[in-house]
């Protein structure tokens, strides 16, 4: 740093080096003070190595958020991550992910009547759905169709 005087302001020796912390991916809020807790860990240093986040929170966020802690302290950080959430997160499992995806909030209801060669696979590519989500709109459990039925369909809001 020149000319740190002249502006009247001293430089800060820097505690850590870059190799010696490390990165942690955030995919839920988070305060400091949860971590601190957990990893013991002093707020002012998270504070001193993630200066991005205001109000000592890590927000929740659609991409992962990054926190910087120093090796060990990453380390015990994903070792505890569960018991810092206060309980575990669930695994999604394939029939979890489909009923995600086949949740018709925030989508358009359209239907669409079959015609002659049809089948599923082929109507979930039109519409850009899987062939699960049709048959879970239509409780249907059977892979046929009739020239004619209707079923229900959902798509994204464009």
């Amino acid at each position: 740093m020149n000319f740190y005087k002249e502006h009247g302001i001293e430089p800060i020796e820097n505690s850590y080096h870059y190799t010696d912390v490390d990165t942690v991916y955030i995919t839920y809020a988070l305060t400091f003070e949860q971590i601190s807790a957990r990893i013991h860990f002093d707020i002012d240093s998270l504070r001193y190595l993630n200066p991005v986040y205001k109000c000592d929170l890590i927000p929740d966020m659609e991409k992962p958020a990054l926190l910087i802690l120093p090796n060990e302290k990453a380390l015990e950080f994903l070792h505890y991550e569960s018991k810092i959430l206060g309980y575990e997160q669930p695994v999604d499992n394939y029939y979890t992910i489909q009923l995600k995806a086949a949740d018709p909030s925030d989508k358009i209801k359209i239907i669409h009547t079959v015609e002659k060669g049809e089948f599923f696979h082929k109507i979930a590519m039109k519409y850009k759905c899987s062939p699960e989500n049709i048959k879970l709109w239509n409780n249907l459990n059977t892979n046929n169709l009739v020239p004619g039925q209707k079923l229900v369909i959902w798509v994204d809001k464009q």
